[in-house]
C-alpha cells in the first residue's frame, strides 16, 4: 500500500504533497470510492502538468488522471476593447477553447456573442483567427498573444461601404 495512503470508510485517500509533482504548489487530495473520483486540491499551479497516482485496494500505486494541462489558452477571458474610433472602452468577455492547435469560442459582448475560430501557435504564444459578426455576417480578423494570464492583441475590422478599416485594441486577464 502507499505509505501516504489512508482508508476512510469505503474510500481510500491519497495526499500528494507539493513534490509530486515539483510544479504544483500546495496539497492534492483524492478519493476514490465506489461512486466515483473526487479530487480536491489546495494551492496553486504554477505550470505544466500536476498529475496523481491513487492507491488502489490491491495495495498497487498507479496513475489515475491528469487533471491539469499545459493549456494556457482555454477558459473564460475579462477583456476591454478599445480604440480611436469609439467612444468608450467596452467590456468583453472571451470564452476560448484549445483542441491541438485549434481554437474555438466566442467574444460576448451585450447579450450577443460573435464566434470565433483560429489557430494556435506555442512557440509564439499567439493566436491567430477570425471572429463572425452573427447579424451583419462580416469576419474580423483577430491576433492574440497570451503571456501566463494576461492577454493583448487587435482585431481588425474591415468595412466595405464605406470603406475603412478600424482596429480595436484587445486587453485581457484570466477571469477567475
Amino acid at each position: 500500500m502507499c505509505p501516504d495512503a489512508e482508508l476512510i470508510g469505503e474510500a481510500r485517500v491519497v495526499t500528494l504533497q507539493s513534490a509530486i509533482p515539483t510544479n504544483f504548489a500546495g496539497e492534492i487530495q483524492m478519493q476514490i470510492h465506489r461512486y466515483g473520483l473526487a479530487i480536491l486540491a489546495s494551492g496553486a499551479l504554477l505550470s505544466g502538468v500536476a498529475g496523481a497516482v491513487v492507491a488502489s485496494s490491491h495495495g498497487v500505486a498507479a496513475p489515475v488522471a491528469t487533471f491539469f494541462d499545459d493549456d494556457p489558452v482555454t477558459g473564460d477571458w475579462d477583456a476591454v476593447l478599445s480604440s480611436d474610433m469609439m467612444p468608450e472602452d467596452q467590456e468583453v468577455l472571451v470564452t476560448l477553447e484549445l483542441d491541438g492547435d485549434t481554437v474555438t469560442g466566442g467574444f460576448t459582448a451585450q447579450g450577443e456573442t460573435a464566434p470565433f475560430e483560429g489557430e494556435w501557435d506555442a512557440d509564439s504564444g499567439t493566436i491567430t483567427g477570425v471572429l463572425t459578426d452573427p447579424d451583419q455576417g462580416l469576419e474580423f480578423d483577430v491576433e492574440l498573444t497570451i503571456d501566463g494570464d494576461e492577454m493583448t492583441g487587435v482585431i481588425t475590422i474591415e468595412i466595405p461601404e464605406p470603406e475603412m478599416t478600424i482596429i480595436l485594441d484587445l486587453t485581457a486577464t484570466r477571469a477567475m
